[in-house]
């Protein structure tokens, strides 16, 4: 029973002495300092804040900073081992301070290199199609063309152009016969007769009958006087369209040293370059007055008609 009791004591000792020395501290040792620790910058992960959202890399004119690294640590020294103490010395190290500026400094950067985004130009309005001056110019010169009307002279075709006459007695035979041309022209404006001129040959006095005595008194001082006045003539004073074929023509006449004014319905036959007209002559307003019964009441029935019918052929 002693022997047990003895043994009993004994543990009880054994234990209060092992949880003394479990709890007294440890005995201090000399301080030493140690070296920083060795931060892998390239395998520390950079924590950036949650609501940093991270925006796309653009050309700016401002250039984004480069992180900041820390700065190359002291020759590693070999380390002390301690005796084990309660606190464990195996904890994570601390995240070091330097990383956070450096994940500022790139938040920063990177919200302040993001460019406003240009507002779209407005599509600038289409210019007024306008006229060059070289395009107004031409444009006016073929307006000009256009509205001018085109005018042109053209001489009369004398082998086809020709005045035809007729000459009777109130009571009995008829004579016909012809003119030509000496000289003459046309003005057309547009293709229409504007003006003009022709000149009558009287000396080419023509009988279809051919009745030479009848040619030679025609041009004896009896009727035409072709020894003092050779040629009659007419100038185109005024024309007037009634359509695009029919006109009115009127003009002057001189035949024997006289001249009146004589106006006659014509027409144009432009597919053949031809104007026609007929016209009644009085031949008494020229001094033709030879066996007209306005001067001589005697010739009763035998007595020349005053108005002779005149037709008017001519080409150009």
């Amino acid at each position: 029973m002693q022997k047990l009791l003895s043994i009993s004591l004994l543990a009880i000792l054994l234990a209060g002495c092992a949880t003394t020395q479990k709890t007294s501290p440890p005995p201090a040792l000399p301080q030493m300092e140690l070296p920083s620790p060795k931060i892998d910058t390239q395998k520390a992960p950079t924590q950036t804040p949650a609501n940093t959202q991270e925006t796309p890399a653009t050309n700016t004119s401002t250039p984004t900073q480069p992180k900041q690294t820390a700065a190359p640590s002291a020759p590693s020294i070999p380390a002390i081992k301690m005796p084990s103490t309660d606190a464990p010395t195996d904890a994570p190290a601390a995240e070091p301070k330097t990383t956070e500026p450096a994940t500022q400094e790139q938040t920063t950067s990177t919200t302040t290199t993001e460019p406003a985004t240009p507002e779209p130009a407005e599509p600038a309005e289409p210019a007024a199609t306008t006229n060059t001056p070289t395009n107004q110019a031409s444009q006016t010169q073929e307006t000009q063309t256009q509205s001018q009307p085109t005018t042109q002279s053209k001489n009369i075709n004398l082998q086809q152009s020709l005045v035809e006459w007729l000459g009777e007695k109130i009571v009995g035979a008829s004579h016909p016969g012809s003119f030509n041309l000496q000289s003459g022209s046309l003005t057309l404006t547009d293709n229409k007769i504007t003006g003009g001129s022709f000149v009558i040959d009287i000396n080419s006095l023509k009988s279809y009958q051919g009745i030479g005595s009848l040619e030679k008194h025609l041009l004896s001082d009896d009727f035409l006087n072709a020894t003092q006045f050779p040629t009659a003539s007419f100038d185109i004073t005024n024309i007037a369209y009634s359509n695009d074929s029919n006109f009115s023509l009127q003009g002057q006449l001189t035949m024997k040293g006289k001249t009146h004014t004589e106006t006659f319905q014509a027409t144009q036959d432009k597919a053949n370059n031809t104007v026609t007209a007929s016209f009644n002559l009085d031949r008494t307003k020229y001094e033709i007055i030879f066996g007209s019964g306005k001067f001589f009441k005697e010739l009763a029935d035998a007595a020349i008609k005053d108005i002779i019918p005149l037709d008017i052929t001519i080409r150009y």
